[in-house]
């Protein structure tokens, strides 16, 4: 498959127009839908085998044989792409989500451009996994075990989210200001939480337990203890900093320069010690 160039796309035609892939491009709002997009459109375009070196050269192309061929071409080439994945799926190369994945852009890329495909019909093809989930509510005794890991953010996460529902995109824009304690009749009861939607692009407001808040004042505050300086614009999750040089035993001053954590990365690391955990606590519990 041909790398996506990082050189600048021609977004105009001869004429002046916006050219078909800018139109495309136009319908990317989110930030991770202009990276994703592209590239899972880029695999259909491969498929086609279309030549071109960046994937608006390959766009373009694509749009004069739809052009050319019509509507009954990109059908029979659109039902050819997902009859092999899903073989792929049947070989356990890839998921049904993947599947989805692929259709997506190209769907949009056609409403953007008035080229009128039957959807249904692509669609109907398509393997689709179970409509159900086989997961479960965490133990009381897994989630005890999972805020006693010793990396220190795992605490609040965890209660945070519990007793928010923050997803976990949200967190790469969760700022201590957004944390404001709450009392009532002198006596602290929690905190309200200002968490930006990242589907929706907007702001919306929570509430977390005094433990949560707790946990996450007893994090911000040990980070301040090393150096770092807090204030209503620090980012609630960052990078761990080696505490004592191993060699030397002296202070190092890595905390006094956060860096911010990815979502992605926050997901994984909490997924994999709650896999972990699980694991251990079904055994010895004799859970399936």
């Amino acid at each position: 498959m041909s790398s996506i160039s990082s050189s600048e796309p021609n977004y105009y035609l001869e004429n002046g127009s916006l050219s078909p892939y800018q139109k495309f491009v136009y319908a990317l709002r989110a930030p991770e839908t202009k990276r994703q997009y592209p590239r899972r459109f880029q695999v259909f375009l491969d498929f086609l085998k279309l030549s071109g070196l960046t994937v608006d050269e390959k766009v373009d192309l694509f749009y004069q044989l739809v052009k050319q061929k019509g509507r009954n071409w990109l059908e029979s080439e659109l039902i050819t792409f997902f009859t092999y994945q899903n073989q792929r799926v049947e070989r356990k190369e890839i998921s049904t989500e993947t599947i989805k994945n692929f259709l997506k852009p190209v769907k949009l890329f056609c409403e953007m451009n008035g080229i009128i495909i039957n959807w249904k019909i692509i669609s109907k093809g398509i393997k689709r996994g179970d409509r159900y989930s086989n997961d479960r509510p965490p133990l009381r005794l897994e989630i005890k075990k999972l805020i006693e890991y010793p990396d220190r953010r795992i605490k609040p996460i965890v209660l945070i989210m519990i007793s928010s529902g923050i997803r976990v995109g949200s967190w790469s824009f969760l700022k201590w200001g957004d944390i404001k304690p709450i009392e009532k009749d002198g006596e602290f009861v929690g905190a309200k939480i200002r968490i930006f939607n990242t589907k929706s692009n907007k702001y919306y407001y929570s509430f977390i337990t005094t433990e949560a808040y707790e946990a996450v004042k007893e994090w911000m505050e040990f980070r301040e203890s090393f150096g770092e300086k807090i204030s209503n614009e620090s980012w609630v999750m960052r990078n761990l900093w080696q505490i004592k040089s191993q060699r030397y035993g002296n202070y190092l001053g890595l905390a006094k320069h956060p860096v911010q954590i990815k979502y992605s990365r926050l997901y994984l690391t909490v997924m994999l010690i709650l896999i972990s955990i699980s694991q251990e606590i079904q055994k010895s519990l004799c859970i399936k």
